[in-house]
């Protein structure tokens, strides 16, 4: 049995990967392989797909993808899984070129999150990587993309990556719980992917600092950071890593923000495309694990924030931050 788990992103798949990689051995004793030493197989994807994946990549070398082709061939348990959100962004040309050099799965996995909690997500994360696009203008983005599924649609469109990786193996869809434990969402997919699931597999894993919220004044700081800095690259991105790694990161959850979520007057739209893919979901997916009531859209309120606001919350922040740091 080989399977591939392709995201979709922020889908709670660091965390997933980060259980795989830190159980391989007793993985192993139940009869799975998770090849490699990394923790997940993203860059030999990467290398393996090149031109195929529609975003910016580092440089990888081609030896990680012969190197995964390899491990699988050669695993030595009856099954095998791999693990990469690039899988997710594959068009029907990108995905029969995986296939061709990797081979074809027995059964494909989703996790998905609906896109009033991904959309909120996905923006905030852009402007972690150095985008200064505002909240408004991601929507108005979003609606511009949407009839060609470019841009950000290649990532979050779950429903036409399902329909897509559906022509070349049964699809099983893991539904994010909106409550409950993360261990939740472990069991889910082990579940989906056929996986006996034992007590002795290590489950209480960290967040990854990049998959830690920021609240909406911090994201808008950090906004506000991108764009006066856009013409000088590489300070912004010494600014931005120290902003977020010494200050932001360490004082998450103490410091008390706006929590990003998808504003009222979104809604509507939001909840057209949803139904889309929902559509699409259940016409494709074989099965589904969790509560389709977790896909719904909701929404709320948010205050309107001005600059003003954002750089009170700044000096708010560096103020916790010496607090914290200066003796």
């Amino acid at each position: 049995m080989k399977i591939y788990h392709v995201g979709m992103m922020k889908s709670g798949t660091t965390f997933l990967q980060q259980i795989l990689s830190s159980n391989q051995a007793a993985l192993k004793k139940h009869g799975w392989s998770y090849p490699g030493n990394r923790l997940n197989q993203q860059h030999a994807c990467y290398a393996l797909c090149g031109e195929h994946i529609p975003w910016r990549f580092p440089a990888v070398p081609e030896a990680l993808g012969k190197d995964l082709v390899q491990a699988l061939r050669s695993a030595k348990t009856p099954n095998s899984v791999i693990s990469a959100e690039a899988l997710s962004c594959l068009s029907k040309q990108g995905i029969a070129h995986f296939i061709d050099k990797v081979g074809a799965p027995d059964r494909v996995v989703f996790t998905i999150r609906g896109l009033s909690s991904a959309i909120p997500s996905s923006w905030q994360q852009l402007i972690k990587g150095g985008a200064s696009i505002s909240y408004p203008g991601y929507f108005k983005q979003l609606r511009t993309q949407r009839g060609s599924l470019s841009g950000i649609w290649s990532n979050y469109a779950f429903g036409h990556a399902i329909a897509l990786w559906s022509q070349v193996a049964p699809v099983d869809v893991v539904i994010v719980p909106t409550q409950g434990q993360k261990s939740d969402l472990s069991s889910l997919f082990f579940d989906a992917c056929g996986m006996e699931f034992s007590d002795s597999f290590a489950t209480d894993i960290e967040s990854a600092s990049s998959n830690i919220s920021l609240s909406m004044e911090l994201t808008e700081i950090l906004r506000l950071i991108n764009q006066l800095l856009k013409d000088d690259k590489s300070q912004s991105e010494a600014v931005r890593k120290y902003f977020l790694n010494k200050m932001a990161f360490p004082l998450a959850g103490k410091y008390r923000g706006t929590k990003i979520t998808l504003p009222q007057r979104y809604c509507e739209q939001v909840n057209n495309w949803n139904n889309e893919e929902l559509e699409l979901l259940q016409r494709h997916a074989d099965r589904v694990y969790g509560h389709m009531d977790d896909l719904s859209v909701t929404g709320q309120d948010m205050p309107e924030l001005d600059e003003k606001m954002v750089l009170q919350s700044a000096a708010t922040l560096i103020s916790q931050y010496i607090a914290a740091n200066v003796s």
